[in-house]
């Protein structure tokens, strides 16, 4: 693909304007204002700005307040504070601000010193220790425990639980302190010594606190921690509440300790992640509406189905979502929250499709926010009829006609069928039985593989099927019809890994190079957007979840 020049890059408005670039330097816009308002990122608005030949310390029109020399070296250098505690101790509004103060004077700590600060912060933050001794410290901690019990944290044994259980029913004839009298008068005594009632929830200034707080975290639109049920409230109050509440209720699913404290699933695991508990709960997922319409679509087709089957992965002992034995394919279902970085680590959906493959299983992963899309779960079905061979037409290309086609014509079958949808193309190839398009291969030039040192290499960009039938042949026909006609030095393509396996790519004689990094989707409101350059910030900041896909399997086809 052709790179853009600066103008190019301004036009399209991946670059701002020098009008805009001026308006900055006058003050009329910050940077953040910029890159927020007209959807730019900072790289791309410094290199603007340094195209158009303009300062960006200067631009800012930086007033510089009155600091004498010696006043910024006696705090800065020989007292050896840190940025922050300057910009804060002379009241600048800004580190650019700082900076300049320092150009201004010249004026340089040593790197020796920057250490020594930054050695003193971390031994006032641990105790004593510098972070690598810290850790290592912990790590021997954790160690000696694990050694002794086969917990990280001795109060994760049975034993010691057993124990502490056992000391309590000696002393007070309660499994859990707070059970006592003893602790109930103190709690009494305390809430009215602290708010003038007998517990904090009956005093009003506790409720609109309590009130403010979930607002913030959940939002105006959820409802109000001060309307769940007191017993509930009380065991939210706090870490240790909620640790012994599950403790006296262990390995319940976030389903039913939701119904025994009457409130959402959500709010339950909110406080789970927020108190770090998740060793106390059944964290597995519950197998959802959505996956049982996914087992039923594909059991009125009469494909055979096991659920939660985890027999074929023989050696890492993972389990599959719905297992259909006689076509060697698993359906993997993806929650958002279970699925998200918050809970699976970045390439668990990648390493568990590469261990299905490696079993001869093709794994397709389903996501909840694809399937939430109407228009998106009609293309999986669609998707999935092709992938069992249950689509009723079937159609040989030998008997269908081929012919380059525009990408307007593209447009309509792409949209309709393929799960990405349209993207333009430089040559787009048709199948055509009976004067309809049935199948269709867009190709455009790349510079994937520079050592070619060649014009002439090209990437499929997209293939697809119609949404009813089955081309047999079909792949091979229009491949082999652009080689003819374009006579290529190499073809390169993407297959995605969340649903293809890529043998209809090695059936062409094209071979697998290799994986891409997971694909990133961010979740937001229920709908899930692919991360690009202009908005890629925003929805770091808004995003409900992150999804970490499968990736992309890479294959190249070369004339040699």
């Amino acid at each position: 693909m052709k790179s853009l020049n600066e103008e190019e890059k301004i036009k399209q408005g991946i670059w701002p304007t020098k009008a805009l670039c001026e308006d900055f330097v006058s003050g009329k816009y910050t940077i953040s204002g910029i890159t927020k308002e007209f959807g730019i990122s900072k790289t791309s608005f410094y290199r603007a700005m340094k195209y158009f030949g303009l300062n960006i310390l200067k631009s800012e029109g930086i007033k510089l307040p009155d600091i004498p020399k010696e006043e910024l070296i006696q705090y800065y250098i020989t007292e050896n504070h840190t940025e922050k505690e300057c910009i804060e101790h002379f009241k600048l509004k800004s580190r650019s601000g700082f900076y300049e103060l320092l150009r201004k004077h010249h004026i340089k700590k040593d790197f020796e010193q920057i250490v020594a600060k930054s050695k003193e912060k971390q031994r006032e933050k641990n105790g004593g220790f510098l972070n690598m001794e810290m850790a290592s410290f912990q790590e021997k901690c954790k160690q000696g425990v694990r050694d002794t019990y086969g917990v990280d944290n001795v109060f994760q044994s049975e034993a010691m639980q057993e124990k502490i259980k056992d000391t309590l029913k000696e002393k007070y004839g309660v499994e859990h302190y707070s059970q006592t009298e003893e602790y109930k008068e103190k709690f009494k005594n305390t809430s009215l010594e602290r708010f003038g009632t007998e517990h904090p929830f009956q005093s009003e200034a506790v409720k609109d606190k309590i009130k403010e707080t979930m607002i913030d975290k959940y939002g105006a639109s959820t409802k109000s921690f001060s309307e769940l049920d007191p017993y509930t409230q009380h065991v939210f109050q706090s870490k240790e509440n909620f640790e012994e509440f599950l403790k006296e209720h262990p390995n319940q699913s976030t389903k039913q300790i939701s119904e025994l404290l009457k409130c959402s699933i959500s709010c339950v695991l909110f406080h789970i992640k927020q108190d770090h508990l998740e060793h106390l709960v059944d964290l597995k997922p519950q197998y959802s509406n959505d996956e049982k319409e996914v087992l039923s679509f594909l059991e009125d087709q009469g494909v055979k189905c096991i659920p939660n089957y985890r027999g074929a992965f023989l050696k890492t002992n993972l389990e599959i979502d719905i297992w259909c034995p006689e076509y060697n394919i698993g359906i993997e279902f993806n929650g958002d929250y279970w699925h998200s970085d918050a809970i699976k680590k970045n390439n668990y959906h990648q390493d568990k499709s590469i261990a299905a493959q490696e079993v001869g299983i093709r794994l397709i992963h389903i996501y909840e926010y694809e399937w939430r899309d109407l228009i998106l779960r009609e293309k999986i079905k669609a998707m999935l009829l092709i992938a069992f061979g249950k689509v009723k037409n079937k159609i040989y290309a030998r008997k269908c006609e081929i012919k380059q086609i525009s990408n307007a014509e593209a447009r309509v079958l792409n949209e309709k069928v393929h799960l990405q949808g349209h993207r333009n193309a430089q040559v787009t190839y048709g199948l055509f039985y009976n004067n309809e398009l049935v199948q269709l291969m867009s190709f455009s030039k790349t510079k994937y593989n520079r050592n070619l040192k060649t014009d002439n290499s090209w990437e499929i960009i997209r293939g697809c099927p119609g949404s009813n039938n089955t081309v047999v042949g079909g792949v091979s026909k229009l491949f082999t019809k652009f080689i003819k006609d374009y006579n290529p030095d190499m073809v390169f393509s993407y297959c995605d890994f969340n649903k293809f396996d890529g043998k209809s790519y090695e059936a062409i004689g094209m071979k697998f190079i290799g994986y891409t990094v997971p694909d990133l989707t961010y979740i937001k409101n229920g709908i899930g957007y692919k991360r690009r350059p202009m908005d890629g910030g925003e929805l770091r900041k808004s995003a409900d979840f992150r999804v970490y896909g499968a990736g992309s399997k890479k294959y190249i086809w070369t004339r040699n």
